[in-house]
């Protein structure tokens, strides 16, 4: 009689897959850049995929566990999606692996079109443990349990085998997360649309602008009238850069709120922001306010000595976010430590699809937030800049 094997519905779609290409390699989740061998085979090629079921099925987890396939993966950045050329059968898959393990071994597989590329993903969802082949197969041992332990696979020892019998399986409810703009000063939550003014400057051309500060001839060298008074000969080109980059980046600040009734740790905001129609800067990348005398013309420590945990990485033409907003109690709204800083010549218009993710979130959090600006355009004069600087 064959074993009746447990149903699951995999419900992967495109914006699931996108929030796990954030994701590192763990106990649930593994990147293959090419399609299993599986059609026309041999045993050692297919034990590939058996081994990778196997380990995901006996792993230490609280949550399920993917395997997507087509993807190459980048770590600390957003994996790259290359496609795969071979295609396999679900109902293929099953037979096989069924016919090969102590007992029956929930699991899906499911292909999509990802950035027009045909990918494929492996969903192996909590279940009682241990699994482990009947015989030996290809490179695997029979009675052998195969684990995953971060982003490697080794053998269970007795011991833990015993333990994955008296550990039951607990899954934990998938934490409620929120997100909205934010004005940090304020500590107020503004929504999921934000409404930005900023002003597009025109500015005189550098080699208009003139020196700033009295310098008297020594002969070839131009030394200053006190060497403890000694002008910033590039303040009010300074000027110019710091107001048209404060002028044109506004800072835009964000809050997450946990509705749960137990802690989330470890909550990180990521966004991928196309970079057609905007710029997207962190504090590290702001000009700081430029300084009249070269004495004080280093300032404020640059914000990379701050600790904000606040990254935008500039990836080919789109923007990569990283937020870290630690955890966050229930019933608590956490606010970003700094904000990021958007700007564009133009007036835009975008929505963007930020994800939540956070040790004990099962599956990421996806939701749309909307960045609208109106650009003023304005004209700065040298007179404008002479002003500045009194």
């Amino acid at each position: 009689m064959p074993r009746k094997t447990q149903q699951y519905d995999l419900g992967m779609d495109a914006e699931l897959f996108e929030s796990l290409l954030y994701q590192t390699e763990s106990e649930v989740l593994d990147f293959k850049v090419d399609q299993y061998p599986f059609e026309a085979a041999n045993d050692i090629q297919k034990s590939e995929l058996l081994k990778d079921i196997l380990s995901f099925a006996n792993s230490w987890r609280r949550s399920d566990a993917y395997i997507l396939i087509g993807v190459e993966e980048v770590r600390g950045g957003r994996s790259n999606v290359k496609g795969i050329s071979k295609q396999l059968l679900n109902r293929n898959l099953q037979q096989f692996v069924h016919s090969k393990t102590n007992k029956a071994l929930s699991f899906s597989y499911e292909e999509l079109q990802v950035e027009g590329h045909l990918v494929a993903a492996i969903t192996i969802p909590m279940q009682e443990r241990s699994f482990y082949l009947r015989k030996d197969f290809g490179k695997l041992r029979a009675n052998a349990v195969y684990v995953r332990r971060g982003d490697t696979t080794g053998e269970a020892p007795p011991d833990e085998i015993m333990k994955m019998g008296q550990v039951g399986i607990a899954v934990e409810a998938q934490p409620t997360l929120d997100l909205g703009f934010a004005n940090l000063e304020e500590r107020r939550i503004i929504g999921k649309e934000i409404d930005i003014e900023s002003i597009e400057f025109e500015m005189p051309e550098a080699d208009s602008i003139p020196d700033y500060g009295q310098m008297r001839n020594r002969g070839q060298l131009a030394m200053p009238v006190d060497i403890g008074e000694r002008k910033n000969a590039d303040y009010l080109r300074e000027i110019a850069t710091y107001v048209a980059d404060h002028g044109r980046f506004q800072p835009v600040g964000f809050a997450v709120e946990n509705s749960s009734t137990a802690p989330v740790f470890n909550v990180v905001l990521r966004m991928r922001i196309q970079g057609g129609q905007v710029e997207v800067r962190d504090e590290d990348d702001m000009t700081n306010e430029p300084a009249r005398s070269w004495l004080t013309r280093v300032g404020p420590l640059p914000a990379r000595w701050r600790q904000t945990d606040v990254r935008v990485s500039h990836r080919g033409d789109f923007f990569d976010v990283r937020i870290g907003l630690g955890t966050i109690q229930p019933g608590i709204s956490e606010f970003s430590a700094a904000p990021i800083f958007i700007g564009s010549p133009e007036s835009y218009d975008i929505n963007v699809d930020a994800i939540l993710s956070g040790d004990n979130v099962k599956i990421p959090v996806v939701q749309k937030i909307h960045f609208k600006a109106q650009v003023e355009k304005r004209k700065f004069s040298v007179k404008d800049l002479k002003q500045l600087a009194l």
